[in-house]
């Protein structure tokens, strides 16, 4: 059964497009990003969540459902219960308060342990920095993040891949990339996520060693553009790839 929500909120639920709607802005997404993602116009997503369409295309809107984390029948017919659509300063609020419990050991939790925010997966909401709005919180040793990938937690986040594989990159759609935001120097071979030169998308680029040198192997974002403009002098990074964690 849906929990209980305000009377605009509620209201807004009742449609399969104000679910769309509410589900997008709770997660901090651009239309235009979303769009983009589930392959649709920006004018077809807009009439999505206005209603004009009857019935969405249902392929679209599994992308839709898989890039948010809602459930598909509850974005469709509303079943089950509603998802946490509290605005995006909230969230943040919630997970520092967690965060700091977890930390104090107040649930319990191992001194040892910290709490690291999975952020957006789509490269276009960290256009110009890392959004360190969480999504959900992962519970990571501190002694995996500095001996197993030599970073620390609060230099920490996690996004999934959710574009198709990029074997190019050894990414696969669905892993899950352990990035440190304080690498923001590009000064070893490795994947960095960087700026977009057109301040539309961060993008991932794999930098590799040519003789003494660390030139640009891969370029890419969502989108799939290439940027052949780039060089590693001009690239703005804002962190590094440090780990990659494989679903089961």
């Amino acid at each position: 059964m849906p929990t209980a929500q305000s009377s605009t909120d509620d209201k807004l639920l009742e449609t399969l497009g104000g679910r769309i709607k509410a589900v997008r802005t709770a997660r901090g997404l651009k239309l235009g990003a979303v769009a983009a993602h589930i392959k649709l116009s920006r004018t077809s997503l807009s009439q999505w969540e206005a209603n004009a369409v009857r019935n969405p295309d249902v392929e679209k809107l599994g992308a839709f459902v898989e890039l948010t984390n809602v459930n598909l029948d509850w974005l469709i017919k509303r079943e089950g219960e509603d998802p946490d659509l509290a605005p995006a300063q909230t969230r943040r609020r919630r997970a520092s308060n967690r965060a700091a419990a977890m930390t104090s050991g107040d649930t319990g939790a191992l001194p040892a342990e910290s709490p690291i925010p999975e952020v957006a997966p789509l490269l276009s909401v960290h256009a110009a920095e890392i959004n360190l709005t969480p999504r959900a919180l992962w519970v990571i040793p501190h002694q995996v993040l500095e001996i197993g990938f030599n970073t620390v937690a609060d230099r920490t986040v996690i996004k999934r891949i959710v574009t198709r594989s990029s074997p190019e990159f050894g990414l696969s759609r669905g892993d899950y990339i352990l990035i440190d935001t304080s690498r923001q120097r590009i000064d070893e071979p490795g994947i960095y996520i960087v700026a977009d030169v057109e301040g539309r998308s961060a993008c991932r680029v794999l930098i590799v060693e040519k003789g003494d040198n660390l030139e640009i192997a891969v370029f890419s974002d969502d989108l799939q553009r290439s940027y052949p403009q780039a060089t590693v002098d001009n690239l703005i990074p804002l962190g590094r790839v440090m780990g990659v964690f494989k679903p089961a």
